[in-house]
């Protein structure tokens, strides 16, 4: 929300405000000071004309519906987050209670940020999201810089925490946490699981493609089945768990929410992956802006239902030690059926 509302106040400072192009987007490049301008010489603004048709860039095919920006985008959000984050905020908070107001009060937040974006999203009818945003409110400078914070920090760290989630929950099948060389394996499959991503798909993105669609339905079918499973365990009145004060053990310390929010902001970060597919969405004016809305308000509906599942399921004990819930909850699914 802070980010897009940033890059919402240069753009509508007028200090910032740059020249717009016949597609309304935003552009630095068009200025020309004519006082500068020699006769006899063409202008910059006419050797840009005369070259168009050879410099011009290639602009993406608009191919896009609601539905394909909202499933997109629901498949990018939903990650490591949502199987790694609900131990961390009842770590944090202490109750059941508290930890579903951090989520829901991280999926308004969420939300403020979207309709941030709504507005951006409806302004610039080119792919690149922040890149162009920050472009045009700030300029050239800004944006490269933009860049390469994304692609060497955020980006990275992103990736490293995704590998060490995946190698947690990979050798958790295998040892148990407090073995001695559970770090070093688990750092060590994550870093090998980096580099076979790299390797696929600089051997062929086709192939890339196709084991990221296959991971993706693996994590939605793993979530999905956690939700059931809560549903079940409900309806059957198998609620013991989560039958008492829900706010009983709540922890008065405000650093430690300060953590908590942290944690589930990371669950739901991935929604903005809309905006920088603005070019290649139909009618994107309309289409951006419903689609981020209703791809927060799918992510709020079930990251709350997955963390009721998550505290119906397991004592809220096991939560706050058990890093791996979802490897804890498969693990054991025989023993949790039977145990009632």
């Amino acid at each position: 929300m802070t980010r897009g509302s940033i890059i919402s106040l240069g753009i509508a400072n007028p200090v910032f405000r740059p020249n717009t192009d016949e597609e309304g987007v935003f552009d630095n490049d068009g200025f020309v000071d004519h006082e500068k301008v020699e006769i006899g010489v063409p202008s910059v603004q006419e050797k840009s004309e005369a070259d168009t048709a050879s410099t011009a860039p290639t602009e993406l095919k608009a191919s896009l519906n609601l539905g394909h920006a909202v499933s997109l985008a629901v498949g990018q959000t939903i990650g490591s987050g949502i199987f790694v984050s609900p131990n961390d905020v009842v770590k944090q908070v202490g109750s059941i209670g508290m930890s579903l107001t951090i989520w829901l009060i991280s999926g308004t937040l969420s939300m403020c940020g979207a309709l941030t974006f709504c507005e951006l999203g409806t302004m610039f009818k080119r792919s690149g999201g922040e890149y162009q945003y920050i472009k045009a409110a700030y300029g050239k400078l800004a944006s490269f810089l933009y860049l390469w914070v994304c692609g060497v920090i955020r980006n990275g760290m992103g990736c490293a925490a995704i590998s060490l989630t995946f190698a947690h929950y990979f050798m958790d099948l295998f040892m148990d946490e407090d073995d001695p060389g559970f770090v070093i394996a688990k750092k060590s499959a994550a870093t090998a699981a980096i580099l076979i991503i790299i390797a696929v798909n600089v051997w062929s993105t086709k192939i890339g493609l196709w084991m990221q669609n296959i991971f993706t339905v693996l994590k939605l079918g793993a979530l999905s089945v956690l939700i059931i499973m809560g549903i079940y365990f409900i309806c059957a009145g198998k609620t013991q768990n989560i039958n008492k004060n829900w706010f009983e053990g709540t922890t008065i310390d405000f650093p430690k929410w300060t953590n908590a929010f942290f944690a589930s902001l990371w669950a739901y970060s991935g929604w903005n992956c809309i905006n920088m597919m603005s070019g290649e969405i139909k009618n994107s004016t309309k289409t951006v802006p419903r689609a981020l809305v209703i791809t927060n308000v799918i992510m709020i509906s079930i990251y709350l239902v997955a963390n009721i599942a998550y505290h119906t399921i397991l004592p809220i004990k096991v939560l706050r030690n058990e890093r791996a819930i979802a490897v804890v909850i498969f693990w054991h699914i025989d023993n949790i059926l039977t145990l009632f």
